[in-house]
């Protein structure tokens, strides 16, 4: 086992073959190797918007990465069919010339695929990245639903190397390449994906209030004349919120005839609810909102911003600077000594 605390392009090509091989995969699991794939691509100074994107020009490379991806992810899944493993006989025999087999394949595909990613992506050559910088963004160390048998594994491993390693004060703190303005945006750009995740809905009952606060409807027929409403009275009512759409207030679909739910659905809503608390009022300023002089603060968060989006700009591609703004003022008051250094 490897020792090396630095992420290689193979590692970075690995985490693009598990993402694109857990598509179909649980939520959670499919959510996890997403997030791998996109802390990996903005560590690496790709991002995975733009690095999709290159990926689909580079048509030839496109048409290798597709083939490599998926002998890659099959050579990882493969095992012995169920009929073979009854012959004893045969897989006493076998079993580890067929395990060593199968991982020196799997290690061919990865070095292969971290050899195109260099050709695609020639900037991350010679790029040092830490691979604990994944978990300090968030990243679970291990994926979700494991086989208790992997877990048990891992766990063996994990316990001889640290019977191996010398004590981490004997050793000196490792450094990469990675500078704090870009684990700055990284962290913004994972709360802002969160908040667009999570709070869609709160944003929708911020349009309703600000409906009836402007008199245009009332609690009950509000989302009636939302649905209704002409395209640039609701762009107007909407500003700040440019994913609100007037089809989150649409109509709810007629009720079904009752009837018992599949056992499917019935065991499923046991451990999956759908009950949700209201959201409470949330103040949220919009775009053009300026008051006043600008103070020392707000000049400074105004650098900042400037430094960033120097730094990063496919940030703002993505994103409101509504959002970033916000963000970057509650990274700034919920740290006990602010962000020092480079932005």
């Amino acid at each position: 086992m490897t020792t090396d605390p630095y992420l290689t392009p193979a590692d970075f090509f690995v985490s693009y073959a598990r993402m694109k091989g857990t598509q179909k995969a649980l939520s959670e699991t499919k959510a996890y190797y997403e997030k791998q794939w996109r802390l990996m691509a903005g560590l690496f100074g790709v991002f995975h918007e733009k690095a999709e994107k290159r990926i689909c020009e580079m048509w030839k490379e496109r048409n290798m990465l597709e083939d490599l991806v998926e002998h890659r992810n099959r050579a990882e899944s493969f095992d012995i069919r169920d009929e073979v493993k009854f012959l004893s006989e045969v897989m006493v025999r076998q079993r580890e010339e067929i395990r060593r087999s199968g991982l020196a394949l799997l290690v061919s595909y990865e070095a292969m695929g971290g050899s195109l990613f260099v050709k695609i992506f020639p900037e991350i050559e010679g790029v040092k990245v830490l691979g604990s910088r994944l978990q300090e963004l968030g990243l679970p160390l291990l994926p979700p639903d494991t086989a208790e048998e992997m877990k048990r594994h891992l766990d063996e491993i994990q316990a001889r190397v640290k019977e191996e390693e010398p004590k981490p004060d004997t050793l000196p703190k490792p450094q990469d390449d990675i500078t704090p303005a870009r684990m700055n945006a990284i962290k913004i750009s994972e709360e802002l994906e969160g908040r667009e995740e999570n709070l869609l809905e709160r944003d929708v009952e911020l349009i309703r209030q600000r409906a009836i606060e402007r008199g245009v409807a009332t609690r009950e027929t509000v989302d009636e004349l939302l649905y209704e409403m002409p395209v640039k009275p609701f762009l107007d009512l909407t500003k700040g919120f440019p994913k609100i759409s007037r089809v989150h207030f649409a109509p709810p679909e007629p009720p079904k005839p009752e009837g018992p739910p599949p056992l499917r659905e019935r065991i499923w809503s046991v451990f999956f609810p759908t009950t949700k608390k209201p959201y409470p009022y949330v103040y949220i300023p919009t775009e053009d909102e300026i008051i006043g002089e600008p103070s020392p603060a707000c000049r400074e968060l105004n650098e900042r911003m400037e430094s960033l989006r120097k730094e990063n700009p496919s940030l703002f591609d993505q994103y409101s600077e509504t959002r970033i703004r916000h963000s970057i003022e509650q990274m700034t008051k919920n740290s006990t000594c602010g962000y020092q250094g480079e932005w």
